[in-house]
């Protein structure tokens, strides 16, 4: 069993019962990988509310950087929105 992050080859020969040899037969290199890669980093633009008691008026621009380390390779987003909202005198 192969318990630890690396790039692996598997080679393997196979022997009868009179003793006789096979040459060895190799796999291509695959790379063990369970690593999780680091949180991605959210940045908005602008980067602090410019509105009164914490609120952005106007347009705002959410970045998103994958968070990886040195042997993932990032294939799947999920992107969980919580939107709040302020209209007239209702209260979040």
């Amino acid at each position: 069993m192969i318990n630890t992050d690396g790039v692996y080859q598997i080679y393997a020969c196979t022997e009868d019962a009179n003793g006789n040899k096979s040459d060895w037969a190799t796999t291509n290199t695959f790379t063990r990988d369970a690593t999780p890669p680091n949180k991605p980093n959210i940045t908005a633009n602008p980067s602090s509310p410019n509105g009164s008691n914490g609120w952005y008026i106007g347009n705002v621009g959410i970045a998103i950087t994958a968070g990886t380390d040195a042997t993932s390779r990032t294939k799947l987003y999920k992107i969980h929105i919580k939107w709040r909202y302020k209209l007239g005198k209702h209260k979040c």
